[in-house]
């Protein structure tokens, strides 16, 4: 009983990881039927979820409709911050103040032809 018990929590031994590998066949070994097969039920269930998160988007857009829901969810989410939630506050902070440039933001590059002259190379060097 001892035994039996070892052998179920020891993990698979690297011959049955091959031998579950055995069943498997590279894609482009698979006739044209199966590829239909395979790009068929993936198409389905591509326009399945697809479907689901339509019909998810516009019942999130009927409740945001209207304002007592976003002001909920603001408050829901300004009380995350304050309970110490940091990524509910950069959140918040980022809404309110907008969120912070990069350096290649900062920088006003208009007019770019002295670079480009200064790197310039002749073609007869």
């Amino acid at each position: 009983m001892n035994s039996e018990k070892t052998q179920r929590n020891t993990a698979p031994s690297a011959t049955t990881k091959s031998k579950s590998m055995d069943n498997l066949t590279p894609f482009p070994q698979h006739s044209k039927e199966a590829h239909k097969k395979i790009a068929s039920a993936g198409g389905k269930a591509s326009g399945k979820a697809r479907r689901r998160r339509k019909a998810l988007r516009e019942e999130l857009e009927i409740l945001l409709a209207t304002g007592d829901t976003q002001k909920k969810m603001c408050l829901a989410m300004i009380q995350k911050a304050i309970n110490g939630d940091i990524r509910a506050f950069a959140e918040v902070f980022d809404r309110v103040e907008g969120k912070p440039t990069t350096r290649a933001e900062e920088r006003e590059v208009e007019d770019l032809s002295p670079l480009v002259e200064l790197l310039r190379i002749d073609p007869e060097r």
